[in-house]
């Protein structure tokens, strides 16, 4: 199953940790955004000894980069993502959001200098990416 990318995203964005009273960084550089979605395979040795590759399913990583985050509010951080993630990028004239809801994993740490925040969801065999994010 391959990936089809029909629209590029670029230019500044804006970053909202939380479904209420959300914590909003904004504008952020859009190189500091990195979207990563990833099949997951799974292998089956047949008795014969052939072997059968299947869908296991999806797995999506997004990394933002956020200049110069106290380390203390690194928890807080956390805890709002934990909730939902919401990128809008502001360059483009419909100024798509993306929104990730209630991730699978959250952390946050120091990159070169600067906090970095990473958010991972999954999706069994069968799922699509809309089961892991939204554009709206």
């Amino acid at each position: 199953m391959a990936l089809t990318y029909t629209k590029v995203l670029t230019g500044p964005v804006t970053l909202s940790l939380g479904s209420t009273s959300p914590l909003t960084y904004t504008p952020l550089n859009g190189e500091a955004v990195k979207i990563n979605v990833e099949e997951r395979m799974e292998e089956t040795r047949l008795v014969d000894g052939k072997k059968i590759e299947d869908q296991a399913g999806m797995d999506l990583t997004i990394e933002v980069t956020i200049d110069e985050i106290a380390t203390a509010d690194h928890a807080t951080i956390k805890t709002k993502a934990a909730a939902q993630v919401d990128i809008e990028f502001l360059d483009v004239s419909t100024t798509p959001t993306l929104t990730i809801s209630a991730p699978d994993s959250v952390s946050v740490h120091v990159r070169d200098g600067k906090s970095v925040l990473r958010v991972m969801k999954s999706v069994a065999a069968g799922g699509t990416i809309a089961n892991l994010l939204s554009i709206a």
